[in-house]
């Protein structure tokens, strides 16, 4: 576990600041800052070099302001900041409010050493791994985009039938996560006509379990499920880190290999999907915009220190031409790094099999897109096979729901 933390610790009254002081005694490294204050003083100055690993907060659930800003923090800050909350008394209302907002885990009063440690220690296990990703059940693999139109749906899509095909023999189960709330096509790529899909699943909220889920699934002609994008645009902010953490969870258990097509833009619960998963693919083009905003994307992941994920580069529609070799070199250099796989230019392919409502290997075997992700999911097998990681700590906020 990351060593060199820091927890952020907001109080409403000077006996609990000191409770918390003299349980924070018995943690192992980190650093500790304390506030007596509201919420809405602090929250302003938690930006940037000055966002905590773990906010720790008492907080007041029956002020709509307090919420508010909790609400902000959390969004803002998904996949670099655990939000850790204390009170004395928490009911089954206030339980659930904490889980929508996203709060990790919920520490009662009185604060004992042993249940801020044991909180804390999870908090930062989750942000910073140290235990291989691997979870137990199936693995998950992301598809970042450079920007909008680098064909990453199309990869998305293949990526999901080469595992059927180069592993049939085990009868493999393979899903796609549609999570591209506005603009989502993997289910009209594949010509199905979804009855359910993400947006029943956010309506739903609560009454989301693995058998909603599965029925949530839409399933092609070649074994591909798939949980489709809403038919009509929704804000990004619909989704939370809660819920995509529980649609990961459910695909984990339910299926070999989960592909998860991602928005263009980034959202609060980007990097909380990123460290959910076992590989990362950015897909980009060799343009100067797609390049420079690659890079950005890779600046980020790098910065938030989200360890244990392999992110990969896949170079999309590429000409194999000699006059493109020195365009990708300096592509390359300007990444900082080799693109990890190229996939030919195929478009006559990609969009009859669009217009078709098929897989493009359906209609062309020998495609470039085709035998470059063969070689894809062929070299990514040793990655989304290790042993498993233990099993999670069980959130307090879990036992006041779930009893």
């Amino acid at each position: 576990m990351k060593k060199d933390y820091r927890i952020l610790a907001i109080s409403r009254s000077s006996e609990s600041e000191s409770e918390i002081k003299a349980a924070a005694a018995d943690l192992d490294g980190g650093s500790v800052d304390y506030r007596v204050d509201r919420l809405a003083e602090v929250a302003p100055t938690i930006v940037n070099s000055h966002v905590p690993d773990v906010l720790l907060i008492e907080l007041g659930l029956q002020d709509p302001d307090e919420v508010r800003h909790l609400s902000r923090l959390i969004r803002e800050n998904a996949g670099r900041m655990a939000v850790l909350a204390t009170g004395s008394d928490v009911s089954l209302e206030d339980a659930r409010l904490m889980m929508r907002l996203g709060v990790s885990d919920f520490i009662p009063r009185p604060v004992t050493p042993g249940d801020l440690t044991a909180a804390v220690e999870t908090a930062v296990e989750r942000l910073h791994p140290s235990a291989p990703r691997e979870a137990q059940g199936g693995s998950v693999v992301t598809f970042l985009r450079a920007s909008g139109g680098v064909g990453a749906t199309t990869l998305a899509i293949e990526t999901a039938a080469r595992f059927l095909v180069q592993r049939k023999r085990e009868k493999p189960r393979v899903c796609i996560l549609d999570f591209d709330l506005q603009f989502g096509n993997a289910a009209l790529s594949l010509d199905l006509t979804a009855t359910t899909g993400i947006d029943h699943v956010l309506e739903a909220e609560g009454r989301v379990d693995d058998d909603f889920l599965l029925g949530s699934m839409a399933r092609h002609a070649s074994g591909i499920e798939v949980l489709a994008a809403p038919g009509q645009i929704l804000p990004l902010d619909a989704m939370t880190p809660e819920m995509t953490g529980r649609i990961v969870q459910f695909a984990r258990a339910h299926y070999d290999f989960a592909i998860i097509d991602m928005p263009y833009a980034w959202t609060g619960w980007t990097l909380d999907v990123v460290a959910r998963s076992d590989m990362v693919v950015v897909v980009t083009e060799l343009d100067v915009t797609s390049i420079a905003r690659t890079r950005r994307q890779l600046d980020l992941l790098d910065a938030s220190h989200i360890e244990g994920v392999p992110v990969v580069v896949m170079l999309n529609r590429h000409r194999a031409r000699w006059s493109m070799r020195g365009r990708r070199k300096e592509a390359e250099k300007a990444l900082g790094r080799p693109f990890d796989f190229v996939i030919g230019w195929d478009g006559a392919t990609a969009a009859a099999a669009r217009d078709r409502g098929v897989l493009v290997s359906h209609l062309h075997r020998r495609s470039p897109i085709v035998k470059g992700l063969t070689r894809f999911v062929q070299e990514s097998a040793a990655t989304l096979h290790r042993e498993g990681r233990p099993a999670a700590r069980r959130s307090l906020l879990d036992g006041v729901i779930g009893g």
